[in-house]
C-alpha cells in the first residue's frame, strides 16, 4: 500500500470517526464518546506518525542510558543503530530498541486517554501529557536498565526472562502507578460528598424541644 493510500483511508477514516465523536456528544453517550475518542485518536496517530514518534522516543531512552553509563559497566548504548550493547560474565548479547521497545506505544495510549478524559481542562491536559511523557520515558529507562542488570548477572540464557518476566513487570508497575495518580487518583480527590437528611428532620427537632420546655 503506497502513502497516498494510507493517507486517503485515514482521511475517510477521520471524517467518519469525527462524525461518530458529534454523534455521541449530541446524545450524551459519554462511555462511548470516551472509548470511540481514544481508539481514533491512537490508531490515526499511530498509523501516521508511529516512525517519527518511535525514533524521538527511541533516542530519548538511548540518550537516557547514555547518562547512567556513566555509574555503570555492564552495558554499552550506540545511538546511531538503536543498539543496547550488555556485557556478561559468559557471552555479550544485543539490545535493539525498535518501536515497541522505546515506549512510543505507550506514549500513544496516554496521550489519547488524556485527550478524551472527561472534566480536565485544556491546561490540565497538556501538562499530564508532558509529564506523562517524561514518566514513561524514565519508567521505560528503569525497565532498559533491568533488563541489562539482569542479563549482565545472569547471562545471555536470561534474555527471555529478564525481557518478558523482569521488564514487564517493572515497566508495567509503574505504568499502573501512573494511570492511578493521574486519572483514579483525581477523580477520588474532586468527588463532592454530603449528608442525607430529611427535609422536615430540623423542624421536628425544633418541635421537639419546644414540647419538651
Amino acid at each position: 500500500m503506497t502513502n497516498t493510500q494510507v493517507l486517503i483511508i485515514c482521511g475517510i477514516f477521520a471524517v467518519v470517526w469525527a462524525y461518530v465523536l458529534t454523534v455521541f456528544k449530541r446524545k450524551n453517550m459519554s462511555a462511548f464518546w470516551f472509548i470511540w475518542g481514544v481508539m481514533g485518536a491512537f490508531s490515526l496517530t499511530f498509523i501516521l506518525f508511529k516512525d517519527i514518534l518511535a525514533e524521538g522516543c527511541a533516542k530519548c531512552l538511548e540518550y537516557l542510558l547514555l547518562g547512567v553509563q556513566h555509574f555503570c559497566t555492564f552495558y554499552d548504548v550506540y545511538p546511531t543503530y538503536n543498539i543496547v550493547f550488555v556485557n556478561s560474565k559468559e557471552s555479550a548479547i544485543s539490545l535493539f530498541i525498535d518501536y515497541e521497545c522505546s515506549g512510543a506505544i505507550e506514549v500513544l495510549v496516554l496521550m489519547s486517554i488524556i485527550l478524551f478524559f472527561p472534566k480536565l481542562s485544556v491546561l490540565r491536559r497538556i501538562i499530564y501529557i508532558v509529564l506523562g511523557f517524561i514518566y514513561t520515558m524514565l519508567a521505560n529507562g528503569l525497565r532498559m536498565f533491568a533488563i541489562a542488570f539482569a542479563i549482565s548477572k545472569m547471562g545471555s540464557r536470561a534474555y527471555y526472562m529478564a525481557h518478558s518476566v523482569v521488564g514487564r513487570i517493572v515497566f508495567y508497575i509503574l505504568t499502573v502507578l501512573l494511570y492511578f495518580y493521574m486519572f483514579t487518583w483525581q477523580q477520588i480527590r474532586t468527588q463532592i460528598t454530603g449528608r442525607f437528611a430529611y427535609g422536615d428532620s430540623k423542624q421536628k427537632s425544633v418541635e421537639g424541644k419546644n414540647t419538651n420546655g
